[in-house]
């Protein structure tokens, strides 16, 4: 169906705050964004974060409070409320999913118009009501936008076989049946997908966007070494690779972890002869932490992308990452790949080793972060949709 960029009009929803909002952000700059539907958003009812720090960021001051769709303070209170009581993540998520698709749906009914075109903009676990609501509509195009790389993913994941887990994963390939295109944000996520039946032209790759205004300009690195992890303290994030090099370099360099912590206490406390774990942080906490962290480790098992290895070189510190993710880092370039444990080590030991190199990498991780640009989504957005002949 042809929807021309005059009357095309974008609307945006999900659980949580998806990348900082930066997709929202870019359309309601470009005037293009009819409403980004959210469950939290805090421009309002601040005291509310004390349900959770983790939802502290659930705001962008950029995006015109007008255009935002979000949960009242009783549905919010209710929310949190059931989500606490429920302790199958699965469960949870399916929960989540149901809730937040039912006012996606109402919001839309109340507010479509027949004579205007539209794209629903939805993500992983909150879009399959949605998509079998709008399925049939002559002015709706459904874009899907897989947040991880999908069933790999969660096969991956040490979480015991469940009734919700199945539910959960039929929901999922559900969401990618009735999308008319799937949007990823890594080959290696559209890999992931292709490898599961997905069809292949029916996933595009558009990078996700970061935006910093105030980039480091000459970072100095410490005579010992700073090393973090940061991210969600799990086995799938990789962590379990994290603390066998801490145990193993412990001695030469410092060890730090940030992000909730997913093992047990007895794992914690044996964890934290080797790893300084400073929990879950703000932004504005994590960012003073980015300033005196001189290396990135990204160990993880399966990745859509990996956002913290942007804001890490942001801060010019180099990243040393796994093949399980996005190509953000250039090997050489701006950091390595690494498949083991070992090759960790050795790149680690390297690096610390030949500070010009560091410095090099350094340089290279703030050209890097350069590469996605708003403008470059937007290109390799519309790259994608042109055989779906959407232009935006």
């Amino acid at each position: 169906m042809n929807k021309s960029k005059s009357n095309l009009q974008i609307i945006i929803y999900h659980v949580g705050a998806r990348d900082y909002y930066s997709v929202s952000e870019v359309f309601d700059a470009k005037e293009n964004l009819k409403f980004l539907i959210t469950d939290y958003w805090f421009s309002k009812w601040n005291f509310l974060k004390i349900f959770n720090k983790s939802i502290s960021r659930r705001n962008n001051s950029t995006i015109n409070n007008s255009k935002v769709k979000s949960y009242n303070f009783l549905k919010i209170i209710f929310t949190e409320l059931s989500k606490k009581r429920n302790s199958n993540k699965f469960n949870k998520w399916i929960f989540t999913g149901k809730k937040f698709t039912s006012f996606v749906i109402k919001t839309l009914k109340d507010n479509l118009k027949e004579e205007n075109r539209y794209i629903l903009w939805g993500y992983t676990a909150g879009n399959l009501e949605v998509l079998k609501e709008f399925k049939n509509k002559k002015n709706v195009f459904l874009l899907h936008n897989q947040i991880d790389p999908g069933l790999v993913y969660y096969e991956i994941e040490d979480l015991p076989n469940h009734v919700d887990k199945t539910n959960f994963l039929n929901r999922v390939t559900e969401e990618w049946d009735l999308a008319d295109v799937i949007l990823v944000n890594s080959k290696y996520s559209k890999k992931c997908l292709v490898e599961k039946k997905v069809d292949e032209k029916k996933v595009i790759v558009v990078p996700l966007i970061y935006k910093k205004n105030n980039l480091i300009q000459n970072k100095e690195f410490n005579k010992r070494l700073n090393i973090a992890f940061v991210g969600n303290i799990t086995k799938l994030k990789g962590f379990d690779t994290f603390l066998k090099i801490a145990i193993k370099l412990h001695n030469k360099f410092n060890f730090i972890a940030v992000g909730n912590i997913h093992y047990n206490e007895k794992f914690v406390n044996e964890a934290k002869k080797y790893v300084e774990f400073k929990g879950f942080l703000d932004r504005d906490s994590l960012n003073t932490l980015y300033e005196k962290i001189d290396l990135l480790l990204f160990p993880t098992l399966c990745d859509g992308f990996g956002m913290v290895q942007l804001e890490a070189m942001s801060y010019g510190i180099p990243v040393i990452s796994s093949t399980n993710c996005a190509d953000v880092v250039i090997d050489n370039k701006n950091g390595f790949i690494a498949s083991n444990t070992d090759e960790y080590i050795d790149k680690i030991n390297y690096l610390n080793e030949n500070r010009t190199q560091l410095k090099e990498f350094s340089e290279n991780s703030l050209n890097r972060i350069k590469d996605f640009s708003e403008e470059n989504f937007l290109e390799e957005l519309n790259k994608g949709l042109v055989n779906f002949n959407i232009k935006i």
